[in-house]
């Protein structure tokens, strides 16, 4: 009598299933508004204007380069692969400067701040959100990790 120990079917934890999606969908709709906003029908301030025509070839590559990061680690989770982890690691590390960068030196604060009261509101919430968003997606794919649910 011959035995053939299998493993247990891999399912994807229903969070695996939102993050996958919520990335994907991030990623269209920013090329998406990327274009719009390259075409001229997006409306946009006078500081909106002034911080695009300030942006350099390397600002342009760092932001695909997180995009891209971003984008592959969603698509390692979705597969179940431990190396998920460590691309939303570096995606959450490089995104994370790049955003600094952008805020600080590169003037984003100044097309917020146009805005208005709102745009002052528009860009803590954003911060706090996108990071805390980010942090978390990291964290819930640590404990994945590190339950073995990742091969």
């Amino acid at each position: 009598m011959t035995t053939t120990l299998e493993a247990p079917p891999r399912i994807r934890p229903g969070w695996v299933w939102g993050i996958f999606i919520f990335y994907t969908v991030s990623s269209a709709s920013a090329i998406f508004i990327e274009v719009l906003r390259a075409c001229g029908q997006i409306p946009s301030t006078p500081a909106t204007e002034e911080y695009y025509a300030h942006l350099t070839n390397l600002d342009w590559a760092l932001t695909m380069g997180v995009a891209s990061l971003q984008l592959i680690a969603a698509i390692l989770l979705w597969l179940l692969r431990r190396q998920a982890v460590w691309w939303f690691l570096a995606a959450f590390v490089l995104g994370s400067a790049n955003f600094v960068w952008h805020l600080v030196i590169k003037g984003l604060a100044g097309v917020f701040t146009s805005l208005g009261a709102m745009g002052v509101v528009i860009m803590i919430f954003g911060l706090a959100f996108g990071l805390l968003l980010s942090a978390a997606i990291l964290a819930y794919v640590w404990t994945l990790y590190r339950r073995g649910v990742l091969a």
